[in-house]
C-alpha cells in the first residue's frame, strides 16, 4: 500500500499537463450534455428569464463564499497535518496547496483530490503511512464535521415538521453520525492502538493505516487549541460551500431554510464518494439537483444554483490546475522546505 512519493507535483509535467487538459475537455462534453438535458426539462425559456432576472451581488456573494472554503480547508489541513509532530506548513503554504488539490479534481473527483494531499505530505518528508493516515484523517474530519451539520439540519426539520423534507431524507442523516461515531472511538481507543502496527499483508497494512488515522483525529480533539482550530477549519469549509448554494438560490428569488439547505446539500454532496470520472460531473451535478427540488426547490432554480456552484467550487480549480505548472513546480520546492517539529525547535 505504501508507496514512494512522487517527484513532480500534479500536473506539473507535459505529460500531467495534456492529461489534464484532455481530462477538463472530456468534462466540458459530458458537463455539457448534463446541462443541456436537465435544461431541457427545466424549459429554456424559464431559464433565460431567470438568468436576466438574477440579482447580481448574490451571485458575488457567492463567490467571496467559494474562497471562503478554500481558507477553511487550509487551516484543516495545517491542523491534521502537524499533530503528532508531523510536518508544520505555513497557513499561506497550506492556502496554496488548497488550491493544487481541489485544482486536481479534473483528474478525479476522490482520487485526484486524494492523491494531491498524499504528494503534499511526503514531499514534507512524512512517512508513507503516516501520510496515508493524515490523508485519510482530513478526509474523515471533513465528513464528519459535515455529518454533525447535517445531523441538526435534519432534527431542525425533523422537530419543526417542515413538510418540504421528506422523513426518508432526513433519517439517514440522524443515523449516520453515531453509527460513524461509535466504531471510531473504538477502534481508536488507546487499548488497541495495536492495530496501527503496520504488519502483515495488504489488507491488515490497510486496516492499520485507517486505525491510524481514527487515533491522530482523537489525539487532534484531545488537544484543545489544535482540536479547535481543525474544527474551525471545517466550520468555515462547509459555511463558505453551503453559503455558496445559498447565495445562488437567493440570486435566482429562493431563500431555503438552514435545514432543508444542510440536508439537500448535504445529500448532493454524498455522490462525491463515488470514484466518478473527470470530478463526478454530470453525477454530481444531477444528484446535487435532485436533492435541493426534494426540499421544494423548482427544477429550474435548483439547476442555476448547481451551475453557479460548480464554477466557483470545481471550474475555478479546474482552470489553475491546467494554467498554472510553474505555480506547481514552485509549490514542490516550497513543500520539501518544510521541516518536520522536531527538527524546527
Amino acid at each position: 500500500m505504501w508507496s514512494q512519493p512522487e517527484e513532480a507535483p500534479p500536473n506539473a509535467s507535459p505529460r500531467g499537463r495534456r492529461r489534464a487538459l484532455a481530462a477538463a475537455v472530456v468534462t466540458v462534453l459530458v458537463a455539457a450534455g448534463v446541462w443541456l438535458l436537465i435544461g431541457q426539462g427545466a424549459s429554456y425559456s424559464r431559464l433565460a428569464r431567470a438568468i436576466r432576472t438574477a440579482d447580481p451581488w448574490w451571485l458575488a456573494l457567492s463567490l467571496a463564499a467559494s474562497g471562503l472554503a478554500y481558507i477553511g480547508y487550509a487551516i484543516l489541513y495545517r491542523a491534521v497535518s502537524r499533530v503528532e509532530g508531523g510536518p508544520r506548513p505555513t497557513i499561506a503554504l497550506a492556502l496554496r496547496m488548497t488550491i493544487a488539490v481541489f485544482g486536481a479534481a479534473v483528474i478525479a473527483t476522490a482520487a485526484g483530490r486524494i492523491g494531491s494531499e498524499y504528494w503534499s505530505l511526503r514531499r514534507m518528508r512524512e512517512s508513507p503511512m503516516f501520510a496515508w493516515a493524515r490523508v485519510l484523517a482530513l478526509n474523515i474530519a471533513l465528513w464528519a464535521v459535515l455529518g454533525l451539520l447535517a445531523e441538526v439540519g435534519a432534527l431542525v426539520c425533523l422537530i419543526s415538521g417542515d413538510p418540504r423534507v421528506p422523513l426518508a431524507i432526513e433519517l439517514p442523516w440522524l443515523l449516520a453520525l453515531p453509527a460513524c461515531t461509535i466504531p471510531s472511538l473504538y477502534l481508536s481507543s488507546p487499548r488497541r492502538r495495536h492495530l496501527t502496527e503496520p504488519t502483515g499483508g495488504r489488507i491488515r497494512r490497510t486496516v492499520a493505516c485507517v486505525v491510524q488515522a481514527l487515533v491522530l483525529l482523537r489525539t487532534l480533539c484531545s488537544l484543545r487549541a489544535a482540536g479547535e482550530r481543525g474544527l474551525l477549519g471545517g466550520l468555515i469549509y462547509w459555511a463558505g460551500e453551503l453559503l455558496v448554494v445559498w447565495a445562488a438560490l437567493k440570486a435566482f428569488g429562493i431563500q431555503l431554510g438552514y435545514g432543508p439547505l444542510l440536508v439537500a446539500f448535504t445529500t448532493g454532496y454524498a455522490a462525491t464518494i463515488l470514484p466518478l470520472p473527470v470530478g463526478g460531473v454530470g453525477g454530481v451535478d444531477a444528484a446535487t439537483i435532485f436533492a435541493l427540488t426534494l426540499v421544494g426547490v423548482p427544477l429550474g432554480v435548483a439547476l442555476l444554483a448547481t451551475l453557479v456552484q460548480r464554477v466557483l467550487t470545481y471550474w475555478l480549480p479546474v482552470g489553475v490546475a491546467v494554467l498554472s505548472a510553474r505555480l506547481l513546480r514552485r509549490l514542490s520546492a516550497d513543500l520539501a522546505a518544510v521541516r518536520p517539529r522536531a527538527a524546527a525547535g
